[in-house]
């Protein structure tokens, strides 16, 4: 059970440094994109999707993971319960991962023709909070955490004994990861391919499009 108890601690410890990156992410650079008009309403909604939204819900999830962890853990305590009840708002990161492509090229755009934004990103990257690291690393966050959710909760089961109570609930929460991970697995292969086509397309002279404005 010591294994058990080291991966709940790593839960609570890595969902606490992720809720603080994506505060950081929406403080020092949505929000000041939003005060200072560096990037229009359109732009924004494109380049942090709904990130703040995310933040928002995971920063409840984990105030419930840390109540569940710091005050009311036992030898028979559950986690995976607070995994399931987080389960209905995963539909968001499929939302942001779904975009994450598009966000990632208007950001190159952005950061070509877009002083004031430049001048925002840069400042926000001497913050040592930041750590030195990029809006780009800041905005993959989400994609990576549900990889990481996947890890730990299949870590979990493992070292959990059949008869614990929180062997079914972890086999729950982890049948809820498991849909979002294979939807990002999807996404970036659909990405890859749409990505392939344009590179073949570019090779000719003609007007013909290989992609259809109709195809995903």
């Amino acid at each position: 059970m010591m294994m058990r108890e080291n991966l709940v601690a790593e839960v609570l410890s890595t969902e606490e440094t992720y809720v603080a990156s994506l505060e950081l992410l929406v403080t020092l650079y949505l929000e000041p994109c939003g005060r200072k008009k560096a990037l229009s309403a359109a732009e924004a909604a494109v380049v942090f999707r709904n990130v703040a939204l995310i933040a928002q819900l995971n920063a409840k999830f984990l105030a419930d993971v840390r109540k569940r962890v710091k005050e009311e853990w036992s030898d028979q305590a559950t986690l995976g319960d607070v995994f399931v009840e987080f389960g209905p708002y995963f539909k968001s990161y499929t939302q942001y991962i779904d975009h994450h492509s598009k966000a990632l090229e208007l950001l190159a755009e952005v950061e070509a023709n877009n002083s004031k934004f430049n001048k925002i990103t840069a400042k926000a990257m001497k913050d040592p909070r930041c750590k030195g690291n990029t809006l780009r690393s800041f905005l993959i966050l989400p994609i990576q955490r549900i990889p990481r959710y996947k890890l730990l909760l299949e870590q979990l089961l493992k070292h959990t004994p059949s008869d614990h109570p929180d062997h079914p609930l972890l086999n729950q929460a982890l049948t809820h990861v498991n849909q979002v991970a294979t939807h990002i697995n999807e996404s970036v292969r659909s990405n890859e391919m749409r990505e392939s086509c344009v590179a073949l397309q570019e090779q000719f002279v003609d007007d013909t499009s290989l992609i259809a404005p109709h195809r995903s």
